[in-house]
């Protein structure tokens, strides 16, 4: 009698299911979730230091060609303590620094308001400007801080 169950064409289909659906669980707890992965969902670009320093959606805004330039983003201190956060573009054509309580966020274009805006720059829309992130620690890394212009409608209001 439990050949004739066994070997029926609904019990193997039924066993299959749960076989095929015990493999797709498995192999889903082992992979790592997309939700974990460190990514800027913006135009800008987002860089953390180990010390708790982070630009979020940082970009310079300009025309470009010697033109001025606002600085975009916010800079968020995940520390405790105050900290200064400093950018310094590689080829020397800009350098400036903003202080953060513990905890705080520098937000530096609050309601289309630019608070910090740049003389010159030189490169063009659409180009990134090579520049290195650091902090009062003395911890850095590299930055790629990406060009906008006006064309796009939430920038327009910010193009010096």
């Amino acid at each position: 009698m439990f050949s004739q169950i066994s070997q029926s064409r609904p019990f193997r289909a039924a066993v299959g299911a749960v076989l095929a659906g015990g493999l797709v669980l498995g192999t889903s707890a082992c992979s790592k979730s997309t939700t974990d992965i460190f990514y800027a969902p913006a135009d800008g670009v987002r860089v953390a230091l180990d010390t708790g320093i982070e630009v979020q959606n940082f970009m310079l805004i300009s025309n470009g060609g010697g033109e001025a330039a606002v600085v975009g983003g916010a800079i968020k201190n995940r520390g405790t303590e105050t900290n200064t956060a400093t950018i310094t573009a590689d080829d020397g054509s800009f350098d400036f620094s903003v202080e953060i309580a513990g905890g705080q966020l520098a937000n530096l274009t609050a309601d289309n308001e630019p608070a910090l805006t740049l003389p010159a720059l030189a490169a063009q829309p659409g180009s990134t400007v090579p520049a290195t992130l650091s902090d009062a620690t003395g911890a850095s890394t590299q930055i790629f801080i990406p060009v906008m212009d006006g064309t796009l409608e939430e920038f327009a209001p910010l193009v010096p």
